[in-house]
């Protein structure tokens, strides 16, 4: 693996072998300024393969995959990239509680996702890999200011618990209104002739433990009725064995021809 000292945009590997998580957290990194690219690979094995073969200033992993868990990928980095900085990024932090463990970011809604992009920074800053002077949140330019993440209940009306600022451009809605409870996206952001398949398609992919993906229409806070795609994936709750009780996603809005 080249070193990389130079100030210029970082890049990212990251080791997560669900695809619709690596999809969120991508668009989560991308939008940072200091991030050049942000290169996904399904295992731990692979990682290792592309810190050998390739340049990357900083790797990004998940706690469980198949093979090699995120821990062993860590003890098998420190060996080879003993200054490369390392992130767990995992639903389960305390399974990292370990002295010599790399720091934990818990999965959960675009708080969470922000939370990892501000301490993946840091943690670059002080491993001196080029990326300039830190500041409190670390510098950032939005490349799709009009992606709204999200976290919300599996329950009727989809309760909010977490919206991001992406909301503001897409819809034209604060997204704490979301949060409070003042605006409910399903009953008066979606338009009225998708709510119910939209709905129907949402529950059976999430009883079925899968992702979902689909296009709709939405009436923003001005009036104007726009196409949005959606992709999202249900999350589990305390307990861990009663399907979905959460949902994770982010929508995007549609050009003319999408």
């Amino acid at each position: 693996m080249d070193s990389h000292r130079a100030t210029e945009p970082l890049r990212v590997l990251h080791a997560e072998d669900d695809d619709a998580l690596a999809e969120v957290v991508a668009l989560v990194l991308e939008r940072e300024a200091w991030v050049g690219s942000v290169t996904r690979v399904s295992s731990a094995e692979a990682a290792l393969a592309a810190l050998e073969g390739g340049s990357y200033d900083c790797l990004l992993s998940d706690l469980e995959m198949p093979g090699l868990s995120g821990l062993d990928l860590y003890e098998r980095v420190r060996e080879s990239f003993p200054s490369l900085p390392f992130v767990l990024f995992t639903g389960r932090p305390w399974a990292a509680e370990r002295p010599d463990a790399p720091p934990a970011y818990a999965k959960g809604g675009a708080d969470a996702l922000e939370s990892l992009a501000r301490g993946l920074y840091r943690l670059c800053v002080a491993a001196d890999v080029g990326i300039g002077s830190p500041t409190v949140d670390g510098p950032s330019a939005p490349a799709r200011p009009d992606a709204m993440f999200y976290r919300c209940r599996r329950a009727p009306g989809w309760p909010a618990e977490v919206v991001g600022p992406g909301a503001t451009v897409l819809l034209g809605y604060d997204p704490g209104a979301f949060e409070r409870g003042d605006v409910v996206y399903t009953d008066d952001v979606v338009h009225p002739a998708d709510r119910q398949w939209t709905h129907d398609a949402m529950e059976a992919s999430l009883s079925a433990d899968d992702p979902f993906e689909f296009t709709y229409r939405v009436r923003r806070a001005d009036g104007r009725v726009v196409r949005v795609w959606e992709r999202g994936r249900g999350v589990a709750g305390d307990g861990g064995d009663d399907g979905a009780a959460f949902v994770e996603g982010f929508v995007l809005p549609l050009l003319d021809g999408e």
